[in-house]
């Protein structure tokens, strides 16, 4: 947008291996002229790190997560449901939740 902030938008991609994702990923680049940053989700350590990553990124730029539901530990959405203990939930809130993931895409 001119004389604004640009848009950021997420998207989600969805398959079986092989089907493509990658592919698409890397001709829309090729396409945009944008550059291509993978991001290891087991590497950053809270959702704050998170949302300073995507703020600190580059525009004309793509963040690529390569198979989230591997690296997001929805579990522990379930165990503090149940009300286990509370070095369990402070361990939580160490990483990245699903919740932040979910914002993150959003683009908030």
């Amino acid at each position: 947008q001119e004389g604004g902030e640009g848009v950021k938008r997420g998207y989600l991609l969805y398959g079986p291996p092989g089907t493509g994702k990658s592919s698409l990923v890397a001709a829309m680049a090729n396409f945009l002229r944008f550059d291509i940053y993978d991001l290891e989700l087991t590497e950053v350590r809270s959702n704050t790190s998170l949302r300073t990553l995507m703020v600190g990124t580059a525009s004309r730029s793509i963040l690529v997560v390569e198979d989230i539901d591997c690296t997001i530990d929805v579990c522990n959405r379930n165990r503090e449901a149940g009300g286990e203990a509370a070095d369990q939930s402070q361990n939580h809130e160490e990483k990245v939740t699903l919740s932040g993931l979910l914002n993150f895409i959003d683009g908030l």
